[in-house]
């Protein structure tokens, strides 16, 4: 299996941006930013140039908005093989927005509607930034307004009302997913189409590997075989929020290769900030006609995963038996404030999963990204997971902690919490809730 990324790119580098805003807005004179340039002054109808290199890698230019103001900004490569990547961030160093490719081809483009009158800041750079390997000259603009993105291949079908050729259809009734709507006849949306549905505002992505190992997704949306991915309403980065959110990867007829297919659903970013579970279904068509239907839901940094073998030549695609109820088991931790909360497990073994021991033998792994570690970098959303992708967690009873590590507010308030066990087949299977304090800064409960 390769690789799944989410789109956090800039989120994961906020203390390299936080530094620049304080140089751009002259707030940190004394702080110094190797190896970043600042770019200078930008205004509406304005197109600058810029260099990208190892020693350079990224730059900030700034300008200034008004509330409601709706812009487009697009950083285009000139030169070199330079893969553009933009942010957009507030004067706070906040990111409001980011972009890989959607400019066309390897360009980036952001379309944004300003919150407030202020400065903004334009963060010019490369796909990966410093571990990025591309180099060039760009040409950025700033314009008021939407811009569709230039040149590129189109993108097929749309999400459209049930029974539109191409279309994915009404993802279910208001308050439930309901049954997504079929696309149209044999062949209309492609000989084999994966299609997901959500309901609600949050940004989910949908990743296809073909049988070779071929990834398709958001930052690499085609492949050599055809494969292609319509993301149009897939509430992309939280910028637009779609009535009937979906995302569609399909292949003309004929094109799609016989094999094993492994989809992933993946929760990129919590759109409306409540980190609820989102309901989502997963459709397999082959020639318009739907042959498989998983439902699941995700909260924001998870993922489900499932394979299907596809005969080609319009053969039948066929999910795999599912796993056992347990086997892909995982526990979600979720509070909220700025306070280090940890998530420990023992399973049934005795084994135990912890900040010290993120990892065991039977495949279980603790994401504690989120996790306001140490107080050094506090989530909006604060949160932990144990889980086994693998689909290795062994029947049995587990034990559940949940601690107080440190108090990073000072503030010795109650902090409530809840804990989510779910699995990737079953759904959820149940859920703790408790309060933690000072003097009583430790929670535990079992599962079996």
């Amino acid at each position: 299996m390769g690789t799944i990324f989410r789109k956090t790119f800039f989120r994961d580098t906020i203390v390299t941006v936080a530094v620049l805003v304080a140089m751009v807005l002259g707030t940190g004179a004394a702080l110094a930013a190797p190896n970043h340039q600042q770019g200078g002054q930008i205004g509406y109808g304005d197109t600058v140039t810029g260099t990208i290199s190892d020693s350079d890698p990224a730059q900030m230019w700034q300008f200034q908005g008004a509330a409601g103001d709706q812009i487009t900004i697009l950083m285009e490569a000139t030169s070199g093989n330079l893969d553009p990547y933009l942010g957009l961030l507030d004067q706070s160093g906040s990111v409001l927005a980011e972009d890989d490719d959607s400019g066309g081809g390897l360009n980036a483009m952001i379309t944004y509607t300003l919150p407030q009158t202020g400065t903004y800041l334009i963060y010019a750079t490369r796909y990966g930034l410093d571990q990025g390997t591309s180099s060039g000259t760009y040409e950025l603009s700033l314009m008021v307004g939407a811009a569709a993105p230039p040149g590129g291949v189109g993108q097929p079908g749309g999400a459209g009302q049930p029974g539109q050729p191409g279309g994915m259809g009404q993802p279910g009734q208001p308050g439930g997913m309901g049954q997504p709507g079929q696309p149209g006849g044999p062949g209309a949306g492609g000989e084999l189409m994966f299609v997901l549905v959500w309901g609600g505002a949050d940004d989910l992505d949908l990743v296809v590997e073909e049988p070779d190992g071929t990834q398709i997704y958001w930052d690499s949306p085609s492949s050599p075989s055809g494969g292609q991915l319509d993301a149009s309403e897939g509430n992309d980065y939280c910028q637009t929020t779609s009535a009937n959110p979906g995302e569609i990867i399909m292949w003309p007829p004929g094109a799609a290769p016989a094999g094993t297919y492994t989809v992933y659903a993946v929760h990129s970013v919590d759109c409306d900030g409540d980190s609820s579970p989102v309901p989502f279904e997963l459709l397999v068509m082959v020639d318009g006609v739907a042959v498989a239907q998983f439902s699941d839901s995700l909260t924001e940094g998870s993922a489900y995963q499932n394979t299907f073998d596809y005969q080609g030549g319009g053969g039948p695609v066929v999910g795999q038996p599912p796993m056992p109820a347990g086997g892909y088991l995982s526990f979600e931790l979720v509070w909220q404030g700025t306070d280090d909360l940890d998530l420990v497990i023992d399973e049934p073994d005795g084994t135990r999963i912890y900040w010290d021991s993120p990892s065991s033998p039977s495949g279980g792994q603790l994401d504690a990204s989120e996790g306001n570690d140490f107080c050094q970098t506090i989530s909006p959303n604060p949160g932990e997971i144990i889980s086994w992708p693998n689909g290795g967690a062994a029947p049995g009873t587990y034990t559940i902690h949940v601690q107080i590590s440190i108090d990073c507010d000072q503030v010795d308030t109650p902090i409530p919490f809840t804990v989510i066990v779910s699995d990737a087949t079953a759904g959820q299977l149940a859920t703790f809730d408790g309060v933690l304090s000072a003097n009583d800064n430790v929670f535990e409960t079992k599962f079996e």
